[in-house]
């Protein structure tokens, strides 16, 4: 079958497209790019190598994947961008590849949801199952762990981590690391809670639950 290219789209010639890849009109595929098998560019994206997409991703308009990193200690070196398979990157978002300085590559895992305008910075990890709403901004070298959910308008701050399964409130500030399983919110964000939604859709039984809010209510 093959892939398709609109005749808009400008490809380079070295950049790898799988089996059922679609490039949408006027998108830009870089030097340095492979992308895996049925992956979807929808029409102005553009993704710049070095930079990896696995199986069954979608970009939507105006994304802008791998670009290089927003760091003055930057200079110019082959970082890489990974992403996972089945992942959804929606409109404007922006993902930046590695930095020389603490991490080479920056890191997106599989069954991830990035909704509008969200901004991953350099040498970020997300791990599977992360879900980032619109207008979020991860400052460079944050670990999202597996099952994470950032509402919308958050700013984390550089190093941070937000642990399993964890959720974020809207238009929080976050500035030191997020517990998992809890629910933080606020300008700077708090812990109010175990993330009981979140866990009950990922099949914990009320037990589970129970034992853990048992653990929060000891700690907090």
């Amino acid at each position: 079958m093959g892939c398709t290219i609109h005749p808009t789209a400008v490809v380079h010639q070295d950049a790898e497209l799988a089996e059922g890849v679609n490039v949408g009109p006027y998108c830009v595929v870089g030097k340095g790019v492979r992308i895996g098998e049925h992956t979807h560019l929808h029409n102005h994206v553009t993704v710049q190598g070095p930079c990896a997409i696995g199986r069954e991703c979608t970009a939507h308009p105006y994304a802008v994947i791998g670009a290089e990193p927003q760091d003055l200690k930057f200079q110019g070196r082959d970082t890489c961008l990974i992403i996972g398979d089945r992942t959804r990157i929606r409109e404007h978002a922006t993902i930046h590849r590695g930095t020389e300085v603490g991490g080479s590559c920056t890191r997106i895992g599989s069954d991830c949801l990035i909704m509008v305008a969200v901004h991953i910075a350099h040498a970020c990890i997300l791990e599977d199952g992360v879900v980032i709403a619109n207008n979020s901004m991860l400052g460079g070298h944050c670990l999202v762990e597996a099952g994470a959910n950032i509402a919308g308008g958050v700013g984390v701050h550089h190093f941070s981590t937000i642990s399993k399964l964890s959720f974020v409130g809207g238009m929080s500030r976050i500035v030191k690391d997020v517990p998992p399983y809890v629910v933080v919110e606020g300008s700077p964000a708090e812990a109010r809670r175990i993330n009981s939604t979140g866990l009950m859709r990922r099949g914990w039984t009320p037990d589970e639950i129970e034992a853990l809010r048992c653990a929060y209510r000891m700690i907090y």
